[in-house]
This record gives structure tokens, sequence and C-alpha cells, in this order.
């Protein structure tokens, strides 16, 4: 119990720290009205004439200034992982995924059926990408190739081979998505040391994800109408630090410090990771 409260605790205040750079627009010992965006503790929210904002809102984000169609839950809490409420509705949605490759974040967005734009963020994940500085490519008409979709995909151009869990691949891109590297197809032989450098470029040309991630962008390929293609495309903008911020593998789980531990803290295969992660996560979206 003290692991798991250990994890939990981890988990919440890391992605509090993460967040932190919002700006509070108003003390809380103050009587204040804030305005626009503000931050009180882990939460986030917006005010607009004295309120907090609840549902979805077209905002301009704090973070790069672009609109985005944003949702608040009912306290006005700002929800930054849609797939917590509602995980079968969203994964079938019209999606398209952005990889940055300078910031090492991969966005999911939805798209808006009133407008056509993909312009609601669902995700934000820390992710890494090639070494090379144009190595992770995407082409026009890049998409998911569903039917490539493996439990675990295996590279067998290395010597040894190097194992991943939840492998997709990019039609007309070169690289796959998969989680980080193992040295079999057992999920608790992780190589650490290569989780712990997520958020960095560290692969030849594919994007490494945190276990969780990886097995989202897999579920959206094999648990989706296979003719609804889902979107990708890979930019190289310092600059552009997406809806939520810029995530880091220091916002999420950190890194894995027992190496003797070798299982990626937020793989929802392994007994008792998946309700740990999930109930932090929702907690950060205030809904717990």
């Amino acid at each position: 119990m003290k692991k798991v409260t250990s994890l939990l605790m981890a988990l919440i205040l890391s992605v509090t720290i993460l967040m932190g750079s919002i700006p509070m627009n108003a003390s809380a010992a103050t009587t204040e009205v804030p305005v626009g965006w503000y931050q009180q503790g882990k939460k986030v929210y917006y005010y607009e004439n004295g309120k907090k904002v609840t549902g979805w809102h077209t905002l301009k984000s704090y973070y790069d200034k672009k609109k985005y169609k944003f949702y608040f839950n009912k306290n006005g809490v700002l929800v930054t992982d849609l797939f917590t409420l509602n995980y079968k509705k969203w994964i079938k949605k019209d999606i398209t995924i952005v990889v940055n490759t300078k910031t090492h974040n991969a966005t999911l967005y939805a798209k808006d059926k009133q407008t056509g734009k993909y312009n609601i963020p669902l995700k934000t994940m820390v992710c890494s990408t090639s070494r090379k500085a144009k190595g992770t490519k995407a082409y026009s008409g890049c998409r998911l190739e569903k039917t490539s979709a493996v439990r675990w995909f295996i590279y067998k151009k290395s010597r040894p081979y190097h194992y991943y869990q939840w492998g997709v691949k990019v039609k007309h891109g070169n690289f796959y998505f998969h989680s980080a590297r193992y040295t079999t197809t057992n999920n608790r032989k992780l190589e650490v040391g290569l989780y712990n450098d997520l958020g960095t470029n560290q692969t030849t040309t594919s994007v490494r994800l945190q276990a969780v991630n990886a097995k989202l962008i897999y579920d959206i390929a094999t648990k989706t109408n296979k003719k609804k293609r889902v979107w990708v495309k890979v930019i190289r903008k310092n600059k552009e630090k997406g809806p939520f911020g810029v995530y880091t593998l220091a916002g999420t789980t950190g890194k894995i410090k027992n190496k003797k531990k070798r299982i990626d803290p937020t793989d929802p295969s392994i007994k008792g990771n998946k309700k740990i992660y999930s109930y932090a996560m929702s907690i950060l979206n205030g809904l717990k």
C-alpha cells in the first residue's frame, strides 16, 4: 500500500510541477477576482465575468496563443486528457496526431464538427524522436496504417533484436509509434535507461512513448473503423508549445530510480499500474 501511495503522489506532484508554469492572475490570499487563465494548486481554470467557465469553450491557449476548443468540467477544471472522461468515445473520433520533434511532444486532436478543424486537444504526450535532425519524417497523406498494429513490434535488423510494445506503422512516413524498448517480449524487461531518456532524440526514426500512450494509439488503430483515417503530422518548431504546454518525463512519472524494477510505471497491462495511473490522472483533471 505504501508503494501504491508513493507512486500516486509522485504522479500528482510531478504534473502539478509541470502545470505550475501558468501564472496566477490573482492571489488566493486576497479577494481579487481572477481574469482569464488561473491556477489554484494543481487545477487550472479560466475565469470570465468573475466566474469559472464550464463545458466547451474556444479560447487562446496560454502557451502558444492559438485558439483551441477546451473542455472544463462541472467544477471549472480544465481537462487535459479527454480520454479519462470517455475512452471508448474519444478513440473513435476523427483524430489527427501532431508530433513535434523539437519539443518531443505528440498531441492528439479531434475534429470540431462545427468548424471542420482539428482544434479539440485530447491529450499531449512526451515522446522521443530520431537522433537525426530530420530523421522522423511524414510525407503528404501521412496517416496511421491501422492494419500494421501489433501487440509487440520486433525490430529484427538489430542484433540482438529490439522489442517494443504496441507498435503501429505510419503510412507515408518512415516510422512507427511504440513504447520504450524491452530486451524480450516480456513487459517486465524494460530497458530502464531508455525509458528515462524519453523526451530526447534517441531513436533511428520512430516515435517512442510511455506504454499507456503507445497503447492508446494502438487502440485507436485496432478498435475503430479501419477505413477512418487518423492523420499524422510531424513539425519541428521550438516555439510551438501546444495547447497544454510542453510535457516532459519529469512532468509525468519522472525517471525510474530503481533500475531493478524494469517496468514502465504507466503500463496498463501490468496489474495495479492501470488503476493507479488512471486514478492519478482523474485527480489531476479534477474528477476526484
